[in-house]
């Protein structure tokens, strides 16, 4: 690698930095994919120069060789296989003639270098893109903008104008007027604070739930916070996040949720709180505890800590739901079908699938008559022109 003996006069990167050439006094590197491109250079105490082109996939660069005066310029792929459209014989003519090359570039145009002869600059593309380079774009919808929010100020809910996530204030006692739904991108993942929650912030802007509910789809490690309350006092509130954040509330007062990667719900209500895991894995943390919850399970705290273990489905509890009724529907139905109001339950869905079916017929023939008209049309202007 270079080095303080070898510092680096001069560096390009692919448009997404993840191929980089830097150019050293006595050599070259090019990273690219955790290998290792090294090439001989000299400066003669001159300056040197390298392009990547935005793909990362081709490299020029420009340097002197023992037996010839001037500069010239070496293009290689990123397999390292020399494509250097002139031969060495042809540079060095060239160079006999006075030709130096004194800059070379990549761009999303294609491959250049510049030939300074004595007084007159000289400017060559020696490959481009069949069409211009379009770098890729991944479109990353990411939204931290808050509104419908309220902060708590001596018992009073004072409207907070339109802010962001990151900019809430450390201390404050937050009350989401409606579902707060916030994305922090692929890297992190999404957080959705549901109305009538009370939450606050700490230095590290990990949130602190005081009460009510959040719903979290981590893709990377999140800590959240979740005090205890025994009734609905918002100076108590207050005085308990305080003595948080001072770092002077017993251990026994709250819990750390701790996550990697995951999708899980936290609700504080009077008395316990609840987690809840669809996906993934956390821990939770507190005095004398630590639980790990994994898929489709959750727990609920108590106010002595005393921890009840159970299954949770999440939404998925909804459609099996409608499938155990549909089942059990079907089951009696057909059980009772020869008594009366089995008889009649059966003649109400016959009549309604009739009903539905000639309702498709008469949409069917509809369409089907239309597109008819619509073809005749045609051929009539055809024959027209």
């Amino acid at each position: 690698c270079l080095n303080t003996d070898d510092p680096p006069i001069f560096t390009d990167s692919s448009s997404n930095s993840k191929s980089i050439a830097a150019v050293g006094i006595k050599k070259l590197l090019w990273y690219k994919s955790g290998s290792t491109f090294t090439q001989k250079v000299e400066t003669r105490s001159n300056f040197l120069t390298a392009g990547i082109t935005p793909g990362g996939n081709y490299l020029i660069y420009n340097t002197y060789i023992e037996h010839l005066p001037y500069r010239i310029f070496k293009i290689f792929s990123q397999d390292k296989q020399d494509l250097t459209p002139l031969s060495q014989k042809q540079q060095e003519e060239l160079n006999k003639k006075d030709d130096d090359v004194v800059y070379v570039a990549a761009n999303n145009k294609g491959i250049f270098y510049a030939v300074l002869n004595k007084k007159t600059l000289k400017f060559y593309q020696v490959g481009k893109y069949e069409k211009d380079y379009q770098e890729e774009k991944t479109k990353e919808e990411i939204n931290t903008r808050i509104n419908n929010l309220f902060q708590i100020e001596n018992g009073k809910y004072l409207p907070v104008d339109v802010s962001y996530f990151e900019n809430l204030s450390l201390g404050k006692i937050y009350y989401a007027k409606k579902d707060l739904d916030l994305n922090f991108g692929k890297n992190i993942g999404s957080l959705k604070i549901t109305r009538g929650t009370y939450f606050a912030i700490n230095g590290n802007k990990n949130l602190i739930l005081l009460k009510g509910q959040i719903i979290a789809d981590f893709n990377s490690p999140w800590q959240i916070y979740a005090i205890k309350f025994d009734r609905f006092d918002l100076d108590i509130f207050q005085e308990k996040l305080d003595k948080f954040l001072n770092r002077s509330l017993p251990e026994e007062e709250y819990f750390l949720i701790e996550n990697l990667g995951t999708k899980f719900l936290v609700k504080n209500e009077l008395n316990k709180i609840n987690i809840a895991v669809e996906k993934g894995e956390i821990k939770v943390k507190g005095k004398n505890l630590e639980e790990k919850i994994n898929n489709n399970n959750q727990i609920t705290i108590d106010k002595n800590n005393k921890v009840e273990k159970s299954k949770y489905y999440g939404e998925k509890i909804y459609g099996i739901l409608i499938l155990l009724i549909l089942v059990i529907s079907l089951i009696l139905l057909f059980i009772y079908r020869t008594t009366k109001q089995g008889k009649l339950v059966l003649k109400i869905l016959r009549k309604t699938l009739e009903i539905v079916f000639w309702i498709i017929k008469k949409i069917v023939l509809f369409l089907s008559s239309l597109i008819k008209t619509i073809i005749k049309l045609l051929i009539k202007k055809q024959k027209k022109k």
